[in-house]
């Protein structure tokens, strides 16, 4: 019986957490489009553009590498899709074993 309890509330909380994910998705679109600019992107996580960029120049935490790693260039500007900054504002974006 445990074992049953356990994965309907496993079910139930990715009910919950894809319903935020959606909101947050359907938030951003509404915002800023399909896609955000560096400058949007500072805006929605509350940063300095410039501190931005050298987090994501810099590589070092794992949110800033896995932005870097889905972000679009058209010519010299940058860009990133809603959906991998919704993830990431919901912390669904893949995280790094820690030893």
């Amino acid at each position: 019986m445990e074992i049953q309890l356990n994965i309907h509330m496993s079910s139930q909380f990715n009910v919950v957490f894809t319903k935020a994910m959606n909101q947050t998705l359907e938030i951003l679109i509404k915002r800023y489009g399909a896609v955000m600019t560096l400058n949007q992107l500072a805006i929605a996580l509350d940063r300095k553009p410039e501190g931005l960029r050298m987090s994501l120049l810099a590589g070092k935490e794992p949110w800033a590498r896995e932005l870097s790693a889905r972000k679009i260039y058209v010519g010299r500007r940058m860009y990133f899709p809603v959906d991998v900054v919704a993830a990431l504002l919901m912390g669904a974006l893949r995280r790094e074993d820690r030893a």
